[in-house]
């Protein structure tokens, strides 16, 4: 692809990853796995914010509606992170579910949100050194709107690139010692994946290199990042063919993944590695390790964004069903003192809307209510007091509320209704 200009922006890792464009705040987030960090790029100050950990991160993914709060994959564990965005510490880390007990060494890499909102991650063999990884050791997981984790494929070398299809019906895949991109059937309702075959095979279209993250755009095309190739690969999904290439020019060999992003999601982010590079390998690759922009020096270069993949927010309610857990595990004391604050709070908000609630209503608001809230084609229910709410609408026959979770926050709308 000609026509275009390399820039450099934010800070070298280690083995930069999993960029996720954060629309509402116009800002980047991505890690460095191996440097224990997330970053958090700001294109309008250049302010690049790193958060340090204790263990290896493989990616960071937004909560919806929540400006510090994110779904990480730390070694083996998913867990949620909250992080003010500046600190170099962060306030809270708590643990969501941890797999594959049978192989301490073996990590979480490349991890997406689908459109309805789950989670999909993959993890990978222990690497004793660098390329030298168990085969077959890894396995691709969801984490569903319950909290479910879900085993959808088994026996992968190095779980990779994720990405949908605008319609949702095809799920894209990468595992890396395959060198092929994959394609499977995709259920949007039921979260599952059938049908697999290959996409595009790089050694077939004499491509070198490992095939490392993946994003999908408004022409529901795919932009692949070349991991020991230098460059990122423009392919038709629907015929499998090379639309085009971005080379890097040896600059940065170790490309690792992409995503669209800016004003008006216009703008090419490429992460990439300096991971083992010697001294004099360092030389001549001086943005290894950069966050990378290409500029178009022409028109004729649009890229565009597929908002349900990059977005990447989770918008299940996940969270819900963690809280309840959380709270399974409480001790008998913390759990009257927590009943006992809430029936203070009740009483108290009692007081102050028994003036402008009507009796009939009021007798109708004491009583435990259910709450049904459809996403999609999920159901879920819960029992919640109605003073936990913030009420819209009101009338004799049901109410129609916005509530947040308990947990994180997560606002959600509900319509609740008296049994």
């Amino acid at each position: 692809m000609p026509g275009y200009t390399i820039e450099t922006v934010g800070k070298v890792s280690v083995l930069g990853e999993a960029p996720h464009w954060v629309e509402s705040r116009q800002e980047l987030i991505y890690v460095d796995i191996p440097g224990q960090a997330v970053h958090r790029y700001v294109p309008s100050t250049g302010d690049d914010f790193v958060l340090p950990l204790t263990k290896r991160v493989s990616f960071a993914i937004p909560v919806e509606s929540e400006s510090n709060k994110y779904v990480i994959g730390l070694e083996r564990t998913l867990a949620l992170l909250e992080w003010d965005g500046v600190s170099s510490t962060y306030k809270s880390l708590k643990n969501i579910s941890t797999v594959e007990e049978a192989t301490p060494k073996n990590r979480f890499n490349d991890g997406k949100c689908d459109p309805q909102g789950r989670l999909w991650a993959g993890t990978m063999g222990h690497e004793a050194t660098t390329g030298n990884v168990d085969p077959k050791k890894g396995n691709l997981y969801s984490l569903d709107l319950d909290g479910e984790v879900c085993l959808h494929v088994d026996k992968i070398d190095i779980s990779n690139g994720l990405a949908w299809s605008l319609d949702s019906t095809r799920f894209y895949y990468i595992d890396s010692c395959a060198l092929t991109v994959d394609v499977f059937d995709f259920d949007a309702s039921k979260g599952t994946v059938s049908n697999r075959r290959v996409l595009f095979d790089l050694p077939k279209h004499g491509v070198l290199g490992l095939p490392d993250g993946m994003c999908t755009d408004a022409d529901d095309n795919l932009w692949i990042a070349v991991h020991l190739g230098s460059k990122v690969l423009h392919v038709d999904t629907k015929q499998g063919a090379l639309i085009g290439t971005i080379d890097f020019g040896g600059k940065a060999s170790k490309i690792t993944s992409v995503a669209f992003g800016g004003p008006n999601l216009e703008t090419l982010y490429v992460t990439s590695a300096n991971l083992d590079l010697t001294p004099e390998e360092l030389l001549t690759q001086p943005d290894a390790g950069a966050l990378i922009r290409p500029r178009s020096n022409t028109t004729t270069i649009i890229y565009k964004w597929n908002w349900k993949e990059n977005r990447s927010f989770l918008y299940s309610q996940l969270p819900v069903s963690l809280y309840a857990m959380e709270y399974s595990h409480m001790s008998s004391k913390k759990k009257k003192k927590k009943k006992k604050k809430k029936k203070k709070k009740k009483k108290k908000m009692m007081k102050k809307k028994k003036k402008s609630t009507p009796a009939k209503i009021q007798s109708l608001l004491l009583k435990q209510l259910q709450i049904i809230n459809i996403r999609g084609s999920q159901e879920i229910r819960s029992e919640i007091d109605i003073w936990e709410l913030g009420m819209s609408k009101v009338t004799e026959q049901n109410l129609t509320c916005a509530t947040r979770s308990p947990w994180t926050n997560v606002r959600m709308q509900a319509e609740v209704r008296v049994d």
